[in-house]
């Protein structure tokens, strides 16, 4: 159907970004962590206690935060 299934940029090398729309099942995917919660939108947020990195995890770079905004 010409859906995109997969991101991969080369400014984050090693990672591939799958889009949850594409997995048969995305119930079988546990989450570990949110990326590019800087782009997220003021209105939303999930209440979990996963860290939240501004951009990518890549790299060993550091969490915002972990769990929602208070």
């Amino acid at each position: 159907c010409g859906s995109q299934m997969t991101y991969e940029n080369d400014s984050l090398k090693g990672e591939v970004h799958l889009l949850v729309a594409s997995l048969t099942d995305p119930n079988a995917i546990v989450p570990n962590r949110h990326v590019f919660v800087d782009e997220q939108l003021a209105w939303f947020e999930t209440a979990d206690d996963y860290p939240r990195f501004a951009q990518t995890s890549y790299g060993g770079t550091m969490p915002v935060r972990h769990g929602p905004k208070e």
